[in-house]
């Protein structure tokens, strides 16, 4: 195989802020494998939060390109993943380009599309939402109201509870879910579910600091709001540590690692009554397209 990896930087629309920072623009990694013809892209975004600059992720991608390189096509998607945790086992942002980029490539020259490759059941139907960041203007939330979008995810953090944009949700007929990005301690949490409850939200999500975790207990979700684990929710062992205190888990390809363990922590979620929810580390249609894959789960 050839390896090729591409920098990019990805400016966002508007600046979009949350408990960890303000953003104007992503640092884009693209992974591109090739055999012959047949081309395999996967992405993965620098994110300063989960310590991982553009810097160290392209001197680690050119760094494993020759062991890459190396390796036959022909190899099972499970086997190469193998090699990743071998070769990259601190970096899940990073084997999650080469992961995907593997499975677009695998499926190219199958001709396949990536879920009949992976045999994945493209029969369900899911919501997609857009997300209303911590420096959205009302203005802004009123013009995404107006875009059509069915669900929304509303920031929130220690200073911004955001009960007006909850109770414009609710007199305009929006499903809604908050996001504290672990921002919140205890007393704030139940303040924030309370509002969330009020104004007939579905869901909360990472309310507190994953180092908190056995504290969330002292929390009270009224029926119909689910409190989701997402910075907690990394791996499969992590989601395994986390059931016990959370009703489901918020899954991005980049924290993950990849669609190779995601699939994994699917089918514990679905084993365990747990729901999913679908994220994204603010990447170009590349890693989305690759999280799409896997909506039917």
């Amino acid at each position: 195989m050839l390896v090729k990896v591409h920098l990019n930087k990805l400016f966002l629309k508007q600046t979009f802020t949350i408990s960890h920072g303000s953003y104007d623009y992503r640092d884009q990694l693209i992974i591109e494998l090739s055999e012959k013809e047949h081309v395999g892209v996967g992405e993965t975004v620098a994110i300063d939060y989960y310590g991982y600059s553009i810097e160290s992720l392209y001197e680690a991608a050119l760094h494993v390109k020759p062991f890459i390189e190396k390796l036959p096509s022909t190899l099972a998607v499970s086997t190469f993943y193998q090699g990743l945790l071998e070769l990259l086992p601190d970096k899940p942002f990073l084997r999650s380009a080469f992961d995907t980029a593997y499975i677009d490539l695998q499926s190219n020259m199958n001709a396949q599309t990536a879920r009949s490759f992976l045999h994945i059941n493209s029969n369900s139907e899911v919501v997609s939402s857009m997300t209303i960041g911590l420096s959205d203007s009302l203005t802004s939330v009123y013009e995404k109201i107006e875009a059509g979008w069915p669900f929304f995810k509303i920031k929130v953090n220690a200073q911004h509870a955001r009960a007006e944009i909850m109770k414009i949700m609710q007199d305009t007929g929006r499903a809604f879910g908050i996001d504290a990005n672990g921002a919140l301690d205890l007393g704030q949490a139940q303040k924030v579910i309370d509002l969330v409850h009020r104004h007939g939200g579905v869901y909360a999500e990472q309310l507190v600091n994953k180092k908190e975790t056995s504290l969330i207990h002292q929390l009270h979700f009224p029926e119909g709001v689910q409190h989701l684990a997402d910075e907690s929710v990394t791996d499969l062992a992590s989601a395994q540590k986390m059931a016990p205190y959370y009703d489901g888990f918020v899954l991005k390809l980049t924290k993950c690692g990849g669609i190779s363990p995601i699939m994994d922590i699917v089918q514990f979620a679905k084993n365990n009554n747990k729901s999913l929810l679908a994220g994204c580390m603010t990447e170009s249609s590349i890693g989305i397209n690759h999280m799409l894959t896997l909506l039917p789960f």
